[in-house]
């Protein structure tokens, strides 16, 4: 797979898929109630701050999995996966697994022949 390759899943021109960027995907919190307020997170993150650390959400690379510890107790407080929500700073906040712009769609309809497309988020 390199760069500009397209895919036609169906065969028929109808959807077809476009790469536009390789890059890994990148692990993000998204506040839930103002979704345009996010943070990336590398392989770790203190929460809210390193500062005033909380909770401790770090990749565990022996498990390959997603893992939080409140700071105070060193107690593991859970695992987490693509879409789980997070509480810290009076906030609820959704832990997404996303790559950047992977690929753009183009939907062609054929006449006489409506299309429903739906695409999770």
């Amino acid at each position: 797979m390199k760069l500009d390759d397209t895919f036609d899943f169906a065969g028929k021109g109808e959807v077809i898929l476009t790469i536009n960027n390789l890059d890994a995907p990148v692990q993000r919190l998204v506040n839930k109630t103002s979704p345009n307020e996010t943070i990336e997170i590398s392989e770790r993150i203190l929460l809210p701050s390193e500062e005033r650390p909380g909770l401790a959400l770090y990749l565990c690379p022996d498990r390959e999995q997603w893992l939080a510890e409140r700071v105070a107790q060193g107690i593991e407080a859970g695992l987490y996966k693509h879409g789980y929500l997070i509480k810290f700073s009076n906030a609820q906040w959704r832990f997404l697994l996303i790559a950047n712009g992977f690929c753009n769609h183009r939907i062609q309809a054929q006449a006489n022949k409506p299309r429903s497309v739906i695409i999770p988020l």
